[in-house]
């Protein structure tokens, strides 16, 4: 025996969707079997064209006069009839055409037998089933894009440690060639040292084949020069006196001269100033050369 149940909201909200949706087998039967004829007349119009309200409501009248329950009627029977484009608009419009009716008529008793139990059930397992079709896909998206990302940063991630090693080998190429430069320089001043000593022994041992092997330089003779400047200059300024005595003190063909309170020597011989002061002249060629002719000429 069918039970009767009461419409409440809820129920009435569902039946609703379920009519809309086009879920309930006898709907979807009878589009299937008017679709061929429907399909060959249908001329939708253009977007600019769409019903109004008053038209919606129009042909739910005429859904409703030909028997149609006013819980069955739904968008896609006034669309089919209208051959439009605006579902939405469709459907906004049957949705306030049944509750403006509704307001005005009470709604017949829902039957809930066995028939109607099975067509609800297989209903809300369908909208479960998409319901889970729908997680699914989209925990299978956020999947890929964790995925993409995860590979994103492993590629950042091989990226940066590459980078890092060639940092870390260019410092340690650095390193190294700072160390090779701190090396060569170690060298350079070693060998820097050595060139000095080389040159010191060298030099002593210079002064001491010198020592040993030149001849003392002779001793002045007074006598043998008339040069006034040096004669003046041993009497009034003895200190202006060239020390250690140069050979050319004792030179004949030295000229000695003061300028601007400074003792100095020219000599004819070579056209040259040969001595300063603070300079040491021990030997000369010039000096032994002029004192022969001088003597010899004195001897004559």
């Amino acid at each position: 025996m069918a039970a009767i149940v009461p419409i409440t909201p809820g129920v009435l909200h569902i039946l609703h969707k379920v009519h809309d949706l086009n879920i309930v087998h006898t709907m979807h039967d009878m589009r299937t079997i008017h679709a061929p004829a429907r399909d060959a007349e249908r001329d939708m119009k253009k977007k600019d064209d769409w019903v109004t309200r008053e038209q919606v409501a129009e042909e739910c009248e005429k859904l409703l006069a030909e028997g149609k329950p006013i819980h069955a009627i739904n968008a896609n029977m006034v669309i089919d009839r209208l051959r439009t484009k605006g579902r939405r608009t469709v459907y906004k419009y049957v949705e306030m055409w049944r509750t403006s009716k509704l307001g005005a008529a009470p709604l017949p008793p829902f039957v809930l037998d066995e028939e109607n139990g099975r067509r609800l059930v297989a209903i809300f397992t369908g909208m479960l089933g998409e319901i889970v079709r729908d997680d699914r896909q989209a925990a299978a998206d956020l999947v890929a894009v964790a995925d993409q990302r995860a590979a994103a940063a492993e590629s950042d991630r091989h990226g940066l440690l590459v980078s890092l090693e060639a940092t870390e080998q260019e410092r340690d190429d650095a390193m190294d060639q700072l160390r090779v430069a701190q090396d060569t320089i170690e060298k350079i001043r070693m060998w820097g040292t050595t060139q000095e000593v080389l040159a010191a022994t060298f030099r002593q041992e210079r002064d001491d084949l010198l020592k040993r092997y030149m001849p003392p330089a002779p001793a002045v003779a007074n006598d043998v020069t008339d040069d006034d400047t040096l004669r003046c200059l041993e009497t009034s300024h003895p200190e202006m006196m060239p020390e250690p005595k140069p050979v050319c003190v004792s030179c004949p063909v030295s000229n000695w001269y003061v300028a601007d309170d400074s003792l100095g020597c020219y000599c004819k011989a070579m056209h040259k100033y040969p001595w300063t002061p603070g300079r040491s002249l021990p030997l000369c060629d010039t000096r032994q050369q002029a004192r022969e002719a001088l003597l010899a000429s004195r001897n004559d």
